[in-house]
């Protein structure tokens, strides 16, 4: 702790330069996992500094930290402490915006809905100031509720508000500029993913589009990281923005079948996850935190490149032949098996099939993830066991499982659905700064309303 402190102290000029540098380190220490160290250095840096418009940045970073945990009870603690008025209002946007993210989290979609309606309405109090923060505010704001309706089925309504918000936000006509958009992040990696929802992929033009609001919100973000020390309040905003936003592309360039192009994608999402092997202090990523999400989501998709790969190997040389063939894909299919294996595991529903009792049954239905990421992830798993020789019943069984874990949050919607089983145009969507699972247009409910429960 002494030893984190002196160097701080040594690189901040100011108390008010020790704010970013705590801020810089906490961010840091989150990526390498070290969370019980940087909690212990910045309770203890927050007692040095003398104002709570300085301190409050520092408990963001706290709060962020604990989310990590998987402690959502702590972040809710120290969120609410920061939305009172005492607080700035860019402060208090980005409280109301993160309690926003974990009632989504938790399903919890109707408070989620009215902490991004607190949101606005403390942008709006900013907007008679005017200028380019309280734009950014309102931008923030708007992008937390268009978050909600995205998670809850209505993508068209979450497309519709990032456009109204963004079309102010670049009315002046000028190209993107990340520095500039830093203060959006999240909003444009919402967008982006309103649009990838709300939008059918048969067009290349289409496609293109997306991709490209997803790379200028992964741009933003790196670009609020990168300025941490003298923006901590927008780099925390823009936290898991940019390996959200590269996700989000390579389920585009999934969906549109350049299967190469998803897997580089991925690589880059998993060098923006992994954590570094030296240091023995660091805490082992564990199914409920937020870094074993990141990790399980951007597996499963890599599951589904490499499955898709199989898939198209074996039709190939089918054709070829003129009649079905045993034929593992090129080994894809056995990739593939072990991503999902891996991917279940970080999500804290590991693939152990149960047995045939009741009992066992509602032991594998108990999990931290999202019951729909879940359930789209055990029944693709099935699917590769039933490319397997010999392995159909056990196929059968995680197929079974699968439309019991689909079961436990209630819709109108099938699995077979969302797979692409009816229709061959499932492309569910992982989103990995909710851990929800995103539906296209196509495939959500007519009227859908926000969740209570």
């Amino acid at each position: 702790l002494s030893r984190n402190f002196k160097c701080i102290r040594q690189i901040s000029n100011s108390v008010n330069d020790m704010t970013g540098e705590l801020v810089s380190y906490g961010i840091q220490s989150l990526k390498e996992g070290k969370h019980e160290d940087a909690i212990r250095t910045l309770e203890h840096g927050s007692t040095l500094l003398h104002d709570d418009h300085l301190r409050a940045p520092v408990s963001l970073m706290v709060a962020k930290i604990h989310e990590d945990r998987g402690r959502h009870d702590l972040v809710v603690d120290i969120l609410s402490d920061l939305i009172t008025p005492s607080s700035s209002n860019h402060v208090r946007v980005t409280a109301y915006e993160a309690l926003t993210t974990i009632c989504v989290k938790e399903h919890s979609d109707a408070q989620a809905i009215s902490q991004a309606q607190a949101a606005t309405h403390v942008a709006l109090t900013e907007r008679t100031s005017g200028g380019q923060l309280a734009d950014a505010l309102s931008v923030q704001a708007h992008g937390a509720a268009s978050l909600v309706h995205l998670v809850c089925g209505d993508p068209a309504t979450s497309a519709m508000i990032c456009e109204q918000a963004m079309s102010v936000w670049d009315a002046d006509g000028k190209a993107p500029e990340a520095d500039r958009d830093a203060r959006v992040a999240g909003a444009l990696e919402c967008a982006a993913a309103s649009l990838h929802a709300s939008q059918q992929l048969d067009s290349e033009d289409t496609a293109k589009g997306i991709l490209w609001v997803y790379s200028r919100a992964a741009s933003a973000s790196a670009s609020a990281l990168a300025a941490s020390q003298a923006h901590p309040v927008s780099a925390l905003a823009a936290l898991h923005v940019q390996p959200s936003a590269l996700l989000g592309k390579a389920q585009v360039l999934l969906a549109s079948g350049h299967l190469k192009e998803s897997e580089e994608q991925i690589s880059e999402v998993l060098k923006l996850l992994e954590r570094p092997q030296e240091g023995a202090s660091q805490d082992a990523p564990v199914a409920s935190s937020g870094s074993a999400l990141h990790l399980g989501l951007a597996l499963g998709v890599l599951g589904e490149v490499y499955r898709r790969r199989a898939s198209k190997a074996k039709g190939a040389l089918e054709k070829k032949l003129g009649e079905a063939v045993v034929s593992d894909g090129g080994g894809g299919f056995m990739l593939a098996e072990g991503l999902y294996k891996r991917a279940l595991e970080l999500l804290g529903a590991p693939p152990v099939l149960p047995q045939e009792s009741d009992v066992n049954l509602e032991a594998c239905l108990q999990f931290p993830a999202d019951p729909q990421v879940v359930a789209v992830l055990r029944a693709r798993y099935a699917y590769i066991l039933g490319q397997t020789p010999g392995r159909s019943s056990e196929a059968t069984r995680w197929r079974h499982l699968a439309e019991r874990t689909w079961k436990l949050i209630p819709n109108d919607i099938s699995l077979a659905s969302v797979l692409g089983e009816e229709t061959g145009e499932g492309n569910p969507i992982f989103h990995l700064r909710t851990g929800r699972l995103i539906l296209p247009k196509l495939l959500s409910p007519e009227g859908s309303e926000v969740n209570s429960t």
